[in-house]
């Protein structure tokens, strides 16, 4: 794992599987939820994968400057 971008792959893997399954979650448990409950499970799962969906953007703009500073 010397290289940026092995490290950033490696990064991404437990993210990958974060996001699977808080998707899972979400397409169990909603469906049996009403109300506040149903609202307030959607909410922390958006809040979870809006920091995934972060996370996913700094590695990208971290593996653009790896790539950059290969080239130099």
């Amino acid at each position: 794992m010397g290289k940026p971008n092995e490290l950033l792959h490696a990064l991404s893997q437990p993210v990958n599987v974060i996001r699977l399954t808080v998707a899972n979650i979400g397409a169990r448990m909603l469906s049996r939820l009403e109300g506040d409950d149903k609202a307030y499970l959607a909410d922390r799962l958006a809040v979870i994968e809006a920091q995934i969906e972060r996370f996913v953007a700094i590695t990208e703009q971290v593996d653009a400057i790896a790539e950059q500073g290969e080239k130099a």
